[in-house]
């Protein structure tokens, strides 16, 4: 994977970042291929632990000397370009680059690369995608932005022949990739502090299409107006998919039977391909289940072992989770940080049947909670009872131009019946006093607010 790179051998990649979601799915793949690995981070976690278990050296904190006898050095886009780990690479003279970079080549030693992009349902396609290969005996590689219990974590490191991996928008990284095979799930105003506008998203995507590789295929949804607009002169063959719009996979007769998991029947090119009885909910995974499909079917996987295989499959980790219940209150946690997740999440809550659903919502990012600050109050407000809690920063400093509080004072303006509560144990207090059996509780966003979820049910 590394030969000749400044004409050195390759015995021992750094990570800085390694308990990144993709950093450390990467790092597992570079174990297996025989690598020795290190990395740093600056705290242990259970995805930092199971790569010490299988043999990976650990730096918790950044220290300089942690790269001495690396010979290549993966940083993250998080990475401050002070950073000294990366500083001393650079005055070691070690080939850099970032982890983008690493997985285009991870990806481009695969047989069959298939990278799924899209602003929401990236995680739980790649797993889907992932599940039906290997229920076929194609052992592929797999790369998800979550934990996923049919592969015991947050990657499945098979063989080269396919490789399956999310393809992330953010600082345009998916732009390092070149699939033969990619899928665009939906395009969305989102990571606006980097793209600027709308329209340069749709161009980043329009990239990635172009980026297929020669003879591949590019699976587009149909029913997103934004993606159709990229599909026109595309030079991989487009493949459309759609719940609604005229496209090659549909999907009919979709059936919840009372409850949120969705039955439907597939359509290939006007003929019925298979019937689907999903274990995830929301008419979303209808649409994200026909691209997994449609992946399948490019690959050799006939339509029907593919559904089967997808009735097995069980979702992601924080993707409407069931975390447990109190009290016979049902507590769910999910991952939805934009308006259209959390339209989708609620809309399948609803699904649930409950007396009064409740949505405890945790911002991500200042920047998004002010450029989509409306949109935010308008999805959250469809909730019966709201709690806002503080903005999780994640990468960024607080810029004091938006808050939380001027998030509840919209919805409040609404009519929505909404609650400020920073701090998780006022939370937990509130929630034990006022929800009642029969309520259903969803806990929602990017950042660590699945804690109130765990903390409510252990009471």
């Amino acid at each position: 994977m590394f030969e000749g790179i400044n004409q050195r051998p390759v015995h021992r990649v750094h990570f800085i970042g390694l308990g990144g979601i993709s950093m450390s799915g990467l790092a597992q793949v570079l174990l297996k291929s025989g690598l020795a690995v290190s990395g740093s981070d600056l705290k242990a976690s259970p995805l930092t632990e199971r790569l010490v278990d299988a043999g990976v050296r650990l730096t918790v904190g950044h220290r300089a000397e942690a790269v001495d006898g690396s010979d290549i050095v993966v940083y993250t886009a998080a990475v401050h370009p002070d950073n000294v780990e990366l500083a001393r690479a650079r005055e070691l003279g070690l080939p850099v680059m970032t982890r983008a970079e690493l997985l285009g080549r991870v990806m481009g030693q695969a047989g069959n690369a298939v990278a799924i992009a899209g602003t929401h349902g990236k995680t739980t396609t790649t797993a889907m995608v992932g599940v039906i290969l290997e229920r076929a005996g194609l052992d592929p590689t797999v790369l998800v932005g979550g934990e996923v219990e049919d592969f015991g974590g947050n990657a499945r490191i098979g063989g080269h022949a396919y490789v399956v991996a999310e393809a992330c928008e953010f600082h345009g990284s998916f732009l390092d990739l070149r699939p033969d095979v990619g899928v665009v799930l939906n395009i969305d105003d989102d990571h606006l502090d980097y793209f600027g506008t709308l329209g340069n998203v749709v161009a980043a995507f329009r990239h990635f299409a172009e980026l297929i590789r020669t003879g591949g295929a590019a699976l587009l949804n149909f029913d997103d107006p934004q993606v159709r607009g990229i599909a026109a002169g595309l030079p991989a063959e487009v493949v459309s998919y759609a719940l609604a719009a005229e496209a090659r996979w549909r999907a009919t007769d979709i059936d919840f039977m009372g409850t949120p998991y969705p039955v439907f029947t597939a359509i290939h090119d006007g003929r019925p391909a298979a019937r689907v009885a999903l274990q995830v909910p929301g008419t979303h995974n209808v649409a994200n289940a026909l691209a997994a499909l449609a992946v399948g079917a490019r690959l050799g996987v006939e339509p029907q072992a593919a559904a089967e295989s997808l009735g097995c499959f069980h979702g992601a980790h924080r993707r409407f989770e069931r975390k447990g219940s109190r009290s016979g209150v049902a507590v769910y946690d999910d991952y939805a940080h934009h308006p259209t997740a959390i339209r989708l999440t609620l809309q399948a809550a609803r699904r649930l049947g409950p007396n009064r659903l409740w949505c405890v919502f945790q911002p991500h990012l200042y920047s998004r909670t002010k450029d989509l600050l409306g949109a935010f109050a308008r999805e959250l407000s469809a909730a019966d009872r709201l709690v806002v809690t503080d903005i999780y920063a994640a990468r960024e400093e607080d810029p004091g131009d938006v808050s939380s509080r001027d998030l509840v004072r919209l919805i409040a303006e609404r009519g929505a019946a909404v609650r400020y509560l920073p701090d998780f144990d006022q939370v937990v207090d509130y929630l034990g006093r006022e929800t009642a059996p029969g309520d259903v509780v969803m806990t929602m966003g990017a950042g660590d607010i699945y804690r109130v979820a765990e903390r409510f049910v252990e009471g």
